[in-house]
């Protein structure tokens, strides 16, 4: 069973990444798709249970035997999620802080979901300063269900005193798989807005999955990605110093631009069990420099738990 609904908090973060985000980008068509079992044609189940089923159960033959009988079902699924540091779009904004995020995750048999998730930031005031209430539907087509399309919508509620311009987002994702399902790319739109401000950002992910061994109730896997990030920024010129009634001045020129923001690679390797997932991963950031703004390389670890509830 792989971390199949840590993306739902994490979308969030990804529209306002401007602002505040989390530092593993993973967004929530990226994390369905992922989760896709590999073909198993023998399988007796009618093709809306099928399509649910491969979407969410990977790697864990007994769960998804468990589910394949029923017409109908539902679970809750938690996780917990440790970041080492805190970055933005792969950047460095000068504070050297953690970052963990709980989720709680529904799912049922008809293909929507619904989550909660906050953010903890261990040197921000508050340091809980963040939720984020989603919900989404999801489904696969296709005669092999290798190309799947999922749609949410995500409220966001800030606890701090700052001036958030962005507390609703809309995120649009395809993705598609090979043959062996060891080898896919995904694409996911979104856009975030508020009273006054919008932005669009453009997500892209090629990932490929190896079985590094598994057994009747275990696994483990590895799953390296890269992901391109897009979206709207503000660039700043050189500075210019004038002088100004007798007083020296500093001017910067400010352009908003739709470029590239950042590339990350991730390495996570996967161990499951039948409710239980524990993941490690490595992370590294290369984000883009534009106009007279300048970023450094940035890396991280990151340490994910998860249990399913069968309701």
């Amino acid at each position: 069973m792989r971390f199949i609904f840590v993306f739902l908090g994490l979308l969030s973060c990804s529209v306002w990444a401007q602002k505040k985000e989390s530092s593993t980008e993973k967004d929530e068509a990226s994390m369905i798709i992922d989760s896709l079992f590999e073909e198993d044609e023998q399988l007796d189940t009618d093709e809306e249970d099928k399509d649910l089923l491969e979407s969410v159960f990977a790697d864990d033959k007994e769960l998804k035997e468990l589910f394949t009988g029923l017409s109908d079902f539902k679970f809750l699924y938690f996780s917990l999620d440790y970041n080492s540091d805190t970055y933005f779009s792969g950047r460095d904004v000068g504070i050297d802080q953690y970052n963990v995020r709980p989720q709680i995750t529904y799912l049922n048999s008809k293909g929507f979901f619904a989550s909660i998730s906050g953010i903890y930031y261990s040197e921000f005031d508050p340091k809980f300063d963040f939720l984020s209430a989603t919900i989404g539907y999801g489904k696969s087509i296709g005669k092999k269900k290798r190309i799947r399309f999922t749609s949410s919508y995500s409220r966001f509620v800030f606890l701090n005193d700052l001036e958030n311009p962005f507390t609703n987002n809309l995120n649009l994702g395809v993705g598609i798989r090979t043959k062996n399902r060891n080898l896919g790319t995904r694409l996911s739109t979104s856009f975030s807005f508020g009273a006054q401000e919008s932005s669009f950002q453009i997500s892209s992910t090629i990932f490929a999955r190896f079985k590094l061994f598994k057994k009747t109730k275990t696994s483990l896997f590895f799953t390296p990605s890269v992901n391109f990030q897009v979206g709207d920024q503000l660039i700043f010129g050189e500075p210019v110093f004038v002088v100004v009634d007798d007083e020296e001045e500093i001017f910067q020129e400010e352009d908003e631009v739709f470029d590239l923001m950042n590339i990350q690679y991730n390495f996570p390797i996967t161990y499951s069990t039948e409710k239980f997932d524990i993941e490690f991963a490595y992370i590294f950031n290369n984000p883009q420099s534009h106009g007279f703004n300048e970023y450094n390389n940035t890396h991280l670890f990151n340490i994910s738990i998860a249990y399913l509830l069968e309701l």
